[in-house]
């Protein structure tokens, strides 16, 4: 049986975007998660990204939005929103739109839940 190159083709795409990747440039904040609020639709996580133990962000969690953590072997794997807990180190990439209140809000793309001692 001869497998035509569309079929390899599909077959290899399939995989490759099973394949968690990190998230293109550079994430617009990093910082600590201060707490965590957990609704029917959305997760809202609040980031400290001062070290300071105070709220810089508001971030909204929801369906859309792609979860990560980062492996020991340097990979990335796909997680569910409830391994976002308080003390999680975070890096996020948002929408772009900011409101400006204090703390600031975001939606995010993207969030990539780091290692234990990864920087």
């Amino acid at each position: 049986m001869t497998v035509r190159p569309t079929a390899r083709w599909f077959a290899l795409m399939l995989l490759w975007g099973c394949t968690p990747g990190m998230p293109e440039g550079a994430p617009d904040l990093a910082g600590v998660v201060v707490a965590a609020e957990r609704a029917a639709e959305e997760v809202r996580i609040v980031v400290d990204t001062s070290g300071d133990r105070t709220p810089d962000y508001v971030v909204a969690v929801d369906g859309a939005t792609r979860l990560l953590r980062s492996e020991a072997d340097g990979k990335v794997a796909k997680v569910s929103a409830e391994a976002i807990s308080e003390g999680a180190r975070v890096q996020v990439w948002h929408t772009g739109t900011v409101a400006l209140s204090h703390p600031a809000q975001v939606r995010a793309r993207s969030i990539l839940l780091l290692q234990p001692g990864s920087r």
